[in-house]
């Protein structure tokens, strides 16, 4: 749900995917596979993710480490109720409860447009 609105950038796509499976633990190359990013690009976010304490390491197996959400970050806490509010208003759009709010950013402007 964060790629929608916040776009594809790599810590994006690792964030979106630990929200959507926030009760599981994953090594580094499969949250590369889920998150659609190279391994190189995993091992160059995954510090900063760990040192601010999105992620955690869960458990080591023999020389693998696993990973997980941080589920008390007071940051991370803050990001589910965002990916809560957006699948929300997604859903209600769908369903054309509600208009767009959300504007996309025209390539060759920068100006807002609505979706």
């Amino acid at each position: 749900m964060l790629v929608d609105v916040l776009g594809k950038n790599p810590e994006v796509r690792i964030l979106d995917h630990f929200l959507l499976h926030e009760d599981f633990e994953y090594t580094k190359s499969e949250i590369a596979k889920y998150a659609g990013i190279s391994r190189a690009t995993v091992y160059g976010k995954l510090p900063a993710m760990l040192s601010n304490g999105i992620l955690v390491e869960s458990k080591k197996i023999g020389k693998i480490v696993l990973y997980r959400l941080n589920l008390e970050n007071p940051v991370v806490k803050e990001l589910r109720t965002l990916n809560f509010q957006i699948a929300r208003n997604m859903a209600e759009v769908a369903t054309g409860h509600i208009k767009p709010t959300i504007k996309k950013v025209s390539a060759s402007s920068g100006v807002g447009v609505p979706a």
